[in-house]
Order: C-alpha cells, then sequence, then structure tokens
C-alpha cells in the first residue's frame, strides 16, 4: 500500500512564499471568466424568424461569423442572393426569406443547430485557454484597447486599411484568448471614400451613406435603460456622444457617434468620416474618442482597468484626462517613438509602448489643443 508523506522535520525552516516575477502582480480574487466584458444592448432591427431559429438573431449581430467561414455558409443558405450582395447576415435577415422551405430542409437545420451549439460553446468555454490557466489571476480588470479604426469586416466599414485589419485581428484574437478585453472605437457613419476613375481618367471618390438598421452593431443601453449617451466638453458646449458596440466573440468593441439630434449641426458630422479635414475637426474626434471612451467605460461600470492602451494610427491619437482614468492603470501609445508635441499636463499620464510607423512631429499647435480642451478638467 502506498505509505503516507513523511512528516515535516521539526528543523527545517518553514516554506518562504515565492515572491513573483517581476511585474506580475498576483490577484486570486479576480476572475476573468466571471469579470468578462459584457455590454447591454438595446434590440436591434426588428426583422421576423421563426421561433426554431430565433438563434439566427444573436449570431447575426455577433462577428463571430467574421472569422468561421461556416457561419458564412450558414446565412447564404438563408438567402444566397442577398448574402452575395450585402455579405452581412443583419441585412440578410431583413430580407423577404420563404422560411417554411428552411424549416423542412433537413440539411439547413442540421448544419443551423451543429453552427449555433459551437457558438454558444465558444462563447460559454474560456476557461481551457492558454491565458486563464496562466495569467488568470495577474489582471485586476479587463484591459481597454482604443483605436481610431477598426477591419473588423468589409461591410462595416469603419477602417482605410492594413493598420485598421490589424487592430480588428487583435480584438478576434483577444476574443480566441478569452481575454477580459473590451476596445473603443468612433463610429463613422461615412465610412472611408470610395474611389472610383471617370471617364477622363481622374479619380474621383464619395462617402457611402451606411444604414445603420442593417450593421451588425447595437445601440448600447445605458444604467437607466434609455440608450447611453456620454458628455464631451469643447468650448462653449458640451457633446452627448452616443455608444454602439459591435460585439466580436467574446470582446465588445465600443464605437462613440456624435450624429445625433441631442447635438448642433455642425457638431453632428466630427464622426462622419475616417481621416476627417481639418486639425480643429480632428482634434475633436480625438477627444471624443479620448474622454468620450473613458467615460463610456466608467457610465457601464467598466473599471479597474488593467491597462488603456492606444493604438495610434497613421496621424491619429487620443486625449485621456487622467482625472477620468483616475491615475490608477498605464495608458499606453503604439505606433511612435518619438515625443508628443502636447502640454505636459495632456500627456503626463501616457506612456510610449513600441514603434511601428513613426509620424512627423510637430503637427497640431500647443494653441490649438489648448484651445479645443479648453473645457475638458484635466489634473
Amino acid at each position: 500500500a502506498e505509505q503516507p508523506p513523511p512528516p515535516p522535520s521539526p528543523n527545517r525552516d518553514p516554506p518562504v512564499a515565492r515572491a513573483p516575477p517581476s511585474g506580475i502582480r498576483h490577484r486570486p480574487s479576480f476572475d476573468p471568466m466571471a469579470d468578462t466584458v459584457r455590454v447591454p444592448t438595446l434590440p436591434g432591427a426588428q426583422f421576423r424568424l421563426p421561433p426554431q431559429l430565433e438563434g439566427l438573431r444573436r449570431l447575426a449581430y455577433n462577428l463571430y461569423w467574421s472569422w468561421h467561414p461556416q457561419a458564412r455558409v450558414l446565412f447564404s443558405y438563408v438567402d444566397n442572393t442577398a448574402w452575395s450582395r450585402y455579405r452581412n447576415p443583419v441585412a440578410v435577415l431583413a430580407g423577404s426569406i420563404a422560411w417554411a422551405d428552411h424549416l423542412e430542409n433537413t440539411s439547413f437545420m442540421t448544419l443551423y443547430h451543429d453552427i449555433l451549439a459551437e457558438f454558444d460553446a465558444y462563447l460559454a468555454n474560456g476557461q481551457d485557454h492558454w491565458f486563464y490557466r496562466q495569467h488568470g489571476s495577474e489582471l485586476p480588470g479587463p484591459i481597454a484597447y482604443f483605436c481610431a479604426e477598426f477591419g473588423l469586416h468589409e461591410s462595416l466599414a469603419i477602417y482605410s486599411g492594413g493598420l485598421g485589419v490589424l487592430a480588428g485581428d487583435h480584438c478576434k484574437t483577444a476574443s480566441d484568448m478569452a481575454l477580459p478585453f473590451v476596445a473603443v472605437g468612433l463610429y463613422y457613419r461615412h465610412g472611408y471614400f470610395r474611389q472610383t476613375i471617370d471617364a477622363d481618367g481622374h479619380q474621383e471618390h464619395a462617402y457611402p451613406d451606411y444604414d445603420v438598421s442593417r450593421l451588425p452593431i447595437l445601440r448600447v443601453q445605458g444604467p437607466d435603460g434609455d440608450p447611453l449617451f456620454v458628455p464631451v466638453e469643447l468650448p462653449g458646449r458640451t457633446l452627448q456622444v452616443a455608444v454602439w458596440v459591435a460585439q466580436v466573440g467574446r470582446a465588445p468593441v465600443l464605437l462613440l457617434d456624435t450624429d445625433v439630434p441631442e447635438n448642433d449641426e455642425s457638431d453632428r458630422p466630427i464622426t462622419h468620416i475616417l481621416y476627417v479635414r481639418g486639425r480643429e475637426m480632428r482634434l475633436h474626434q480625438e477627444l471624443v474618442l479620448g474622454v468620450g471612451g473613458v467615460r463610456a467605460l466608467r457610465a457601464l461600470g467598466i473599471r479597474h482597468l488593467e491597462d488603456i492602451l492606444f493604438d495610434r494610427v497613421g496621424q491619429h491619437v487620443a486625449f485621456f484626462d487622467p482625472l477620468e482614468t483616475g491615475g490608477e492603470h498605464k495608458v499606453g501609445i503604439f505606433a511612435t517613438e518619438q515625443s508628443f508635441p502636447f502640454p505636459a499636463q495632456l500627456s503626463r499620464n501616457l506612456v510610449n509602448l513600441f514603434g511601428a510607423r513613426p509620424p512627423a512631429v510637430g503637427g497640431d499647435s500647443h494653441a490649438l489643443i489648448a484651445a479645443v480642451t479648453s473645457e475638458i478638467a484635466l489634473v
């Protein structure tokens, strides 16, 4: 029979607790799976679905389908013509569909149940992932990732190119790794321009006008049950910023929007287009992203952030109010190794992480920045 281990020697020193490696903070009370970032939303488009296929609604409003091919195959079977046109399940489900034919199609129903089972298992199970097993107890809260553009899918054209696609891939990877993670960006109602060539060979560009009711995003619900707005002060007025969410698997991406009736007509276009012209308008975008983004997180009760990371894309930056962040986390800046030409009080809480494509320094003058941010309480 197996013998029990011998009792410890009375002369042996008691075990000494080993300190964690430098920079690692163990907080076993934090459970990243229990504290997964969940964002409450209001109902989306009111398209009709049979009760047996109600799961299609949940799947359509989660960009999980954008990197899981079989989920896209399922929506193409719903209506192949609409799918080929829109590449977007929300727009597909909003059309006129002969649901009775699908309900009688054994192959379709089998695929539907298989995909929904995989989707539900994906959302529910993250404890077997490497991050949770190896580092789950090291974070006091989620990571907030700010970026000016996210390339999540072609149907949600709030990006211009490769760096935006990379930011979108960060979100998808964070979801696959079951990281406690939330991203923050801007909702560009007119996206990025589309280029065409006229009959004379000249380049022309036009901005599309997207119908938000056909996009895979939902309006965020505030603590009072109404649509969530957060204020951002500008000289002489206060913007009301609406908050949308694109759910990317397990990872929510908050999208901030100034095109609402509560704002003056001159302020509604602030978030209309990516790479907006004019220094002052661009600074307004950066204030909405930085200050408005942190306030949106706080309004949703997403606090005790481990880190705030900002991925600087091209010439876009964001202003973070240390009063809003509470000085309790690092604010990381991606994509520059050069110092910022900003007043000291604006950059006190910033930490440069690494360089990817250093932009030219000098950009916006201190005077313009000071004027635009004059109503924001900085410490």
